[in-house]
């Protein structure tokens, strides 16, 4: 197929089966299916939605509206793309992960199986999330960042305990074993901490990070 075609010859009904993947039918329906793309059986893929050259889609995957797949990107089996999301070239989603309505996944990216990427959120070019990870909605996470199935983003140098994303939809940050919505970190949450458990040098060294994550995750 050429990409960008309008293949409105299977805009019938009933829906028509093509290649195993089942297209809904409607007036005006529209998908682009790239050259050497391959769809699995049972997959689903909304209305304007655009599927990159040869890029993979698996078995029973959904591709949401308007959603964009790139050049050679692969999604996983039971993956669901959201609404106008966009997945970069030669990216990877695995087996039943969610990428969100709005969602932008950057070149080359992998996100593991099982992931849920929230609405709205950003994944930089090459970052890997790992399996079972989950990112909140409208965060932000930079190129070539790499997020474990464990929460943890960040050791500051000295530190003694790691700085980790506990909740993204609710804006919860660890650190060590205070967990705290992210506002009050930025306040006088470390200095509280340091006072709390007797490590003078807490505020000084985890500011730093606090901030980073904050941003890395828009949340400030």
């Amino acid at each position: 197929m050429n990409y960008w075609k309008d293949i409105k010859e299977w805009d019938q009904s009933p829906a028509t089966t093509i290649n195993g993947t089942r297209y809904t039918s409607s007036t005006g329906w529209w998908v682009a299916i790239g050259n050497s793309a391959s769809i699995g059986n049972s997959a689903s893929i909304g209305n304007g939605a655009s599927i990159g050259n040869g890029a993979s889609i698996g078995n029973n995957a959904r591709i949401g509206s308007y959603a964009s797949i790139g050049n050679g990107a692969s999604i996983g089996n039971g993956a669901s793309i959201g609404n106008n999301a966009r997945i970069g070239s030669y990216a990877r989603i695995g087996d039943d992960a969610s990428i969100g309505n709005y969602a932008k996944i950057g070149n080359g990216a992998r996100i593991g199986d099982d992931a849920r990427i929230g609405n709205g959120a950003s994944i930089g070019n090459g970052a890997s999330i790992g399996d079972g990870a989950s990112i909140g909605n409208s965060a932000r996470i930079g190129n070539g960042a790499s997020i474990g199935e464990t929460p943890a983003y960040l050791w500051p140098p000295a530190g003694q305990w790691p700085v980790y994303v506990s909740d993204p939809a609710k804006r919860m940050l660890g650190i060590g074993c205070e967990i705290h919505h992210i506002d009050y970190w930025l306040g006088n949450g470390a200095a509280e901490v340091r006072e709390k458990h007797g490590v003078p040098e807490t505020a000084d060294i985890y500011d730093p990070a606090i901030k980073y994550i904050a941003h890395a995750m828009g949340w400030a």
